[in-house]
């Protein structure tokens, strides 16, 4: 127990001794002390070292960051606990002017189970999930083959990380494994939501027959995110799609959903289209209004928005969504 406190006594020492020189982080005393945190610290002080490389926006140090991060991959647990280290380092990396892609690759393939309550728990993800997300902003071209493995992973959080980087990577060779995605369907509708969004990001003359398809499915959850990703798309006929399915629905409360898209696609002709409901029954106005409070701090859209509920009468429901 002695020795717990004496090793507890000296890491709150170190910490202490890093965030002194760290008070002025472009002095010569800070970047010494965060290359000797990188090269040797522990892993709290390599990830309190590259938290600060990454929000100082310091330069200069994508050897020392991508060094650490070796270290700490081949560390594994024992060296890093719970991977705070290695995604505080992808992090810092991929804010870098020249982060290096080798790193990012090594760390898309980490895996590190740990000892919980059962068996082992993996605490990689969230390292894999950010470093799939660095690789799709650049121009890596193999990033489907890479991504294609990860919508296999066992976390729903990477199968995620592994869409949204192809739709950022911006290849329609990708659409096709997003189209997979969706037609084999995840336990995670994070997963089929960001599977819509990434087709349909990627192909879109693919995408938003294939998404409006299943705005008539059995399925209301499947129904739901596909009102919702046609609604993020902004897409013109994407909207031409929703507004002919809203036409069908009998129930107020299901129109609720749609409302919801009608704001999310932020253009001119949904915005006229939600405004016309605030005059409709209380039970649609409110809805309606409710949702368009999601762009409240838009000036024209509050104006506009304050207006016709003054003109229908609806002061009260505008006041209490979007606020006085």
């Amino acid at each position: 127990m002695a020795r717990a406190r004496k090793k507890k006594d000296t890491l709150e020492r170190k910490l202490e001794a890093l965030e002194a020189a760290l008070r002025e982080p472009e002095s010569a005393k800070a970047r010494a002390a965060i290359t000797a945190a990188l090269a040797k610290g522990e892993s709290f002080l390599a990830a309190r070292a590259a938290s600060v490389v990454k929000e100082e926006r310091l330069e200069g140090l994508t050897a020392e960051l991508a060094d650490a991060l070796a270290r700490f991959l081949e560390a594994g647990a024992k060296g890093d606990p719970g991977c705070h280290a290695k995604l505080a380092l992808v992090e810092a990396l991929d804010a870098t002017d020249a982060p290096r892609r080798e790193s990012f690759l090594a760390a898309a393939r980490c895996v590190q189970l740990e000892a919980s309550w059962g068996p082992p728990t993996d605490t990689a993800g969230a390292v894999r999930s950010r470093a799939v997300l660095a690789l799709g902003r650049g121009d890596y071209l193999d990033l489907p083959l890479l991504a294609g493995d990860l919508l296999g992973d066992p976390l729903a959080v990477v199968r995620r990380a592994a869409l949204r980087a192809l739709a950022s990577h911006g290849d329609r060779m990708g659409a096709g494994l997003a189209h997979l995605a969706l037609r084999h369907g995840d336990e995670d509708p994070l997963v089929t939501s960001e599977a819509m969004g990434a087709l349909i990001t990627l192909a879109p003359d693919v995408g938003v027959p294939a998404v409006s398809a299943l705005l008539r499915s059995p399925d209301a959850t499947l129904r739901e995110l596909a009102v919702v990703a046609l609604g993020e798309s902004r897409l013109p006929e994407a909207l031409d799609t929703l507004l002919e399915a809203m036409n069908e629905v009998v129930l107020g409360s299901d129109r609720a959903i749609y409302f919801t898209a009608l704001a999310l696609h932020k253009s001119e002709p949904a915005l006229r289209v939600l405004l016309t409901f605030f005059e409709a029954s209380r039970g649609d106005a409110t809805k309606a209004i409710e949702a368009l409070a999601i762009r409240r701090f838009e000036p024209e859209v509050r104006e506009r928005a304050e207006a016709a509920a003054r003109e229908a009468g609806r002061e009260d429901v505008f006041e209490e969504h979007f606020g006085t």
